[in-house]
């Protein structure tokens, strides 16, 4: 595989290791080696639990790639994650006959801090139209908020929804869904701004966490 220019600049000024298993990549890799793309690839089916879809467990490997992916600058890695998901995404779009594509949105803050909001971009790359909300407060990483009720009380009326659900099927997209605090918060506002016809969840990937809390 031949490098373009930016390619070769991305591997000159960004640090040279696969971004799951951290080994040093060869002159045709880019932020992610071969036998982690083929592992990826590999695990990379549709899932379902609890009214929720799903491609990957949130394990290491998928820690670590959404993590350089989201924090680290890698945003080329979008590219590969969106290949992951493409078809079974495709897939929920059709069979559940949606109308309306919500993307779970960042606060003003960290959108600032990373540049770009980690779902919308995928959904760029996949030309794959979508409606925003707001989220209205600069809630706290989930992530360092161990305790469920500060989880609810974290996003609680975190969100604005400006657009017409009525009589609308909805699919609601996530990188990560943890304990489901941020999904349900968005769901309880659309249904307190309208009347969906119904509701579907997708992301990426699940947490053992969110599993367990049934």
């Amino acid at each position: 595989m031949h490098l373009s220019l930016s390619q070769h600049l991305k591997k000159f000024f960004y640090y040279n290791k696969c971004s799951v298993c951290n080994k040093t990549l060869d002159d045709s890799e880019l932020y992610i080696c071969k036998e982690c793309q083929k592992l990826f690839k590999e695990q990379s089916s549709l899932k379902f639990f609890k009214d929720v879809y799903y491609i990957f467990d949130y394990d290491q490997n998928f820690k670590n790639l959404i993590k350089n992916y989201k924090f680290y600058n890698r945003k080329y890695l979008g590219f590969f994650i969106s290949q992951l998901v493409d078809k079974n995404l495709k897939k929920i779009i059709l069979e559940n006959d949606i109308d309306i594509i919500i993307s779970v949105p960042l606060n003003k803050k960290r959108l600032l801090s990373r540049g770009f909001n980690q779902v919308s971009f995928i959904l760029d790359i996949l030309n794959i139209e979508y409606s925003k909300i707001v989220r209205v407060k600069n809630t706290k990483h989930m992530s360092l908020l161990l305790d469920k009720n500060m989880r609810k009380h974290n996003i609680s009326k975190a969100f604005y929804i400006p657009i017409d659900i009525n009589k609308k099927n909805i699919l609601i997209i996530d990188d990560i869904i943890t304990t489901g605090s941020t999904i349900k918060e968005i769901i309880k506002e659309l249904k307190i701004s309208g009347t969906p016809k119904s509701i579907t969840i997708f992301t990426f990937s699940m947490a053992h966490s969110y599993k367990k809390s049934f």
